[in-house]
């Protein structure tokens, strides 16, 4: 066989199978990792556990030079081959190679198991939180530090997330401020060409990742709307009608899986789960980039198909 690894697990419905299993790989000469799967966890748990094995079983040469402003970013960029998946990958690069830094692998982005190896080459793993098992497991193999970022949406988290690594890397300081100040210009521009009105006092609900809360918050406040209120993934538990009702709601953004149907209201679906929009353009979900599409598409919701740009 041409692959390296099998990854061994289920479906919740056929965890029961497990034991079937065993006569799939048990002649097998090729490394596996058991990945168990759970039904009380939300799918980012699922992901944790799967990158902590790999960072356990991966091939590494821990003796290797490492390279200077070298850096691997342990994080699930890519949980669908859709083309914000893929901008999300080509972003980070954008934004990384203008401070001088390279990145060798990112895990996961898509590519071969082969790839997972370029860790060894990096002199910082840079981590989201909820990668930080895997991370800390290649840091003692490979004997090199990490960071524990925080999530780079928004305008505030991004320009934070990129402070971090430019701190720890001991970076020019005109390359991190002439960065942020060029991707800041041109959101501004971007924004300034619509009509503002369209946002300002305008209310909003969110209803999808509860670590984005922050996010949310960032940019309602940099578009002058007002947040009512977050719901997340248990919804149907807490949540209240006069969240729609006594506060005359514009919008909700959401994912597919909060939906009242007898409720009328504006909603704009984003994260996953997305039933009902796809991505198969340059629109990165996260960056500077992405903040300038979120609005456009926010701009198009609560304008209702009136016309985009000013006359």
């Amino acid at each position: 066989y041409s692959f390296k690894m099998w990854i061994i697990s289920s479906m919740p419905v056929t965890s029961l199978l497990w034991i079937q299993y065993n006569s799939i790989f048990s002649d097998f000469k090729k490394p596996f990792i058991y990945v168990p799967s759970y039904t009380d966890k939300f799918r980012i748990d699922w992901y944790n556990i799967l990158l902590k094995e790999l960072s356990k079983n991966v091939e590494l040469n821990t003796t290797k030079e490492k390279k200077k402003n070298n850096i691997s970013l342990i994080w699930y960029l890519f949980d669908r081959n859709e083309w914000d998946c893929l901008w999300n990958i080509n972003e980070i690069k954008r934004l990384l190679n203008a401070l001088w830094v390279t990145i060798n692998t990112i895990w996961l982005n898509g590519w071969s198991y082969d790839s997972l190896s370029e860790v060894e080459n990096s002199e910082l793993i840079v981590s989201l939180p909820y990668w930080k098992y895997a991370s800390k497991t290649l840091s003692k193999r490979l004997w090199i530090d990490f960071i524990e970022t925080i999530i780079p949406f928004g305008l505030i988290n991004t320009i934070k997330f990129i402070e971090q690594i430019w701190l720890k890397l001991w970076i020019e300081e005109s390359l991190i401020k002439d960065l942020i100040k060029n991707e800041i210009t041109d959101l501004n521009k971007k924004k300034n060409i619509l009509d503002n009105n369209i946002f300002e006092a305008k209310k909003l609900v969110y209803a999808w990742d509860p670590f984005l809360e922050e996010w949310i918050k960032d940019i309602c406040n940099f578009l002058w709307l007002i947040h009512i209120k977050s719901y997340n993934y248990m919804w149907w538990k807490d949540w209240d009608k006069n969240d729609f009702k006594d506060n005359k709601l514009d919008i909700v953004v959401w994912n597919s899986d909060f939906d009242i149907e007898w409720l009328n209201y504006e909603k704009m679906e984003f994260g996953f789960p997305s039933y009902n929009k796809h991505y198969i353009s340059d629109r990165p979900y996260m960056w500077f980039l992405w903040l300038t599409n979120f609005i456009e598409d926010l701009y198009n919701q609560l304008a209702n198909k009136k016309e985009l740009w000013k006359k």
